[in-house]
């Protein structure tokens, strides 16, 4: 584990630009209040971050003042600049050990898809957690390969950093089997995407502290 491992837990809300609007500030407030404490902030586009940084940057603020985390997917270069709490990588997005040296003590988590090979050689080059999935057919990916329950029962056997579990889900097809093996669950659409994101927080958290 890494000197980061006590504070990754729970839900990992990933924020997409597609999520962006007025009111993206107010419902990042709700899901401080109702537990959230890591966030994942996705731009497909570098250039995006600058058409919104000032709400970014009174967002990122919210965030450390509660403590929590605020991470950047895929834009490590950009990580300092903004002051993110770390960053989110693919296995194509550059050599993690390199991108660790980058971040110096800042957080950095990568994508292993169904492969604990991939976990095994993220613990070795620095990361400080890894996430699998994806555990159900995604709106965000929907390429995304989904993983089977021999996978699964494969994966659940690495203890050696905390572990994301990402992909499709929501309250209503996460079990609490499930989602106490895992030290965070990644939801994007199945909270931010709900007709209430309140109640849907507040569904998943009832399903995660079972």
């Amino acid at each position: 584990m890494t000197e980061h491992s006590s504070r990754l837990k729970g839900i990992h809300l990933i924020i997409n630009e597609c999520d962006w609007s007025n009111s993206i500030e107010a419902k990042i407030e709700d899901m401080i209040r109702g537990g959230i404490r890591v966030f994942q902030f996705r731009f497909s586009k570098a250039f995006l971050l600058n058409l919104e940084r000032i709400e970014i940057q009174n967002i990122l603020l919210k965030i450390k003042e509660a403590n929590a985390i605020a991470l950047l997917n895929n834009h490590w270069q950009l990580v300092q600049k903004y002051n993110f709490d770390g960053a989110h990588i693919g296995q194509s997005d550059g050599d993690p050990f390199l991108i660790k040296s980058f971040l110096k003590k800042k957080i950095l988590g990568i994508s292993c898809y169904g492969h604990l090979g991939l976990a095994y050689s993220a613990k070795k080059t620095g990361c400080d957690y890894v996430s699998f999935g994806a555990y159900a057919r995604s709106k965000t990916k929907e390429n995304a390969k989904v993983l089977s329950n021999e996978q699964l029962e494969i994966i659940l056997t690495f203890k050696e950093l905390p572990t994301v579990l990402i992909g499709g889900i929501h309250s209503d097809n996460l079990t609490s089997n499930i989602a106490l093996n895992f030290d965070m669950i990644a939801i994007s659409n199945g909270i931010l995407g709900a007709p209430d994101p309140k109640q849907a927080l507040q569904e998943v958290m009832n399903i995660i502290k079972k």
